[in-house]
């Protein structure tokens, strides 16, 4: 009756394993453990929940889930001070930031045409820079060729007010390097340009950082700004964050 028994956990992996992928402490030694992968689902307010991966297990009678799954699934975050050996779920020590998405969602999304896209990623498909860095956290920009010189896509968020600041790194993805089109990114605050940088080939990401305070509706916007060949292209902004008051 006890399926997929398995022998030779450390007590190491198994803290790996409640932390679901965060960094966390072991100790030096090591102690051969027996666990059994027996359950079958999770229900968070009777809704199943089950992870994909880090599978649930018991040892010596006790179920042990992914913490980081648990505590993201009753809307708090969890972090991991490596220093300290510290978790946090919900305040930390660290500035109170949250990725766009998390729980800001786009309230309106401009394409033009079903040829361009726009898409919010948390925690998902990891993606490229044109330096190769990967990021799981992002909004991508993916813009036809088909969008004339001058046009604009954009997608709006509803802060409401409640944000300081708004931070991430911006750049070409890696899929649309070799595009020879120039494009430019703004960001709005209500309608005010607070930053403006025109991207080309060759143009390392660049750090962003803009001052949301006061702001009730922040625009993520494309514009076509050189059109010199009929290919697309491929805009990230990466591991956008906000920055709660």
């Amino acid at each position: 009756m006890l399926k997929d028994k398995l022998k030779g956990f450390t007590a190491g992996i198994i803290v790996s394993a409640l932390f679901a992928g965060t960094a966390a402490y072991a100790a030096s030694g090591s102690t051969m453990l027996e666990v059994f992968y027996e359950v079958k689902d999770i229900k968070i307010n009777n809704v199943s929940k089950m992870p994909a991966e880090d599978k649930p297990f018991i040892y010596n009678g006790s179920t042990y889930v992914p913490l980081r799954f648990v505590a993201e699934n009753l809307g708090q975050k969890v972090g991991w001070d490596g220093e300290t050996g510290t978790v946090f779920i919900g305040e930390t020590n660290e500035p109170n930031e949250e990725f766009l998405g998390e729980r800001v969602q786009p309230m309106n999304t401009q394409k033009i045409s079903n040829w361009n896209g726009i898409s919010l990623i948390n925690h998902g498909k990891k993606i490229q820079d044109n330096l190769s860095n990967e990021y799981e956290n992002y909004v991508a920009f993916y813009a036809a060729w088909t969008l004339d010189t001058g046009e604009s896509m954009y997608q709006e968020y509803p802060l409401n007010g409640q944000y300081t600041s708004f931070k991430a790194k911006a750049g070409i993805l890696k899929e649309n390097q070799d595009s020879p089109n120039i494009v430019t990114f703004v960001i709005e605050g209500d309608g005010k340009e607070l930053y403006s940088h025109d991207f080309g080939p060759g143009e390392f990401p660049q750090d962003v950082s803009v001052s949301v305070k006061g702001v009730n509706k922040l625009t993520l916007k494309l514009t076509k700004k050189e059109h010199l060949r009929d290919v697309g292209n491929g805009f990230g902004l990466f591991n956008p964050t906000l920055t709660l008051k």
